[in-house]
């Protein structure tokens, strides 16, 4: 494996990890700015830190848009 091919692979591993995390920490602001009760807030900010990026891709399909009615 050559030096370009190892710099390719390690700049697309650490694209998915950027993603990865900006997704999470978007999920919790999002989830403690919620119209949710404190006591929803609190299950969803668990399941998130539990599970961060199933908790993030989670919250943003299902529980956001719970949280908006």
């Amino acid at each position: 494996m050559s030096g370009t091919e190892r710099g390719i692979g390690t700049t697309c591993v650490m694209v998915v990890i950027a993603a990865a995390v900006a997704l999470f920490i978007g999920a919790v602001i999002s989830i403690t700015r919620s119209r949710l009760r404190r006591g929803m807030q609190l299950v969803w900010l668990v399941f998130t830190f539990a599970l961060p990026i199933l908790g993030s891709m989670l919250w943003f399909a299902v529980g956001r848009r719970d949280s908006l009615h």
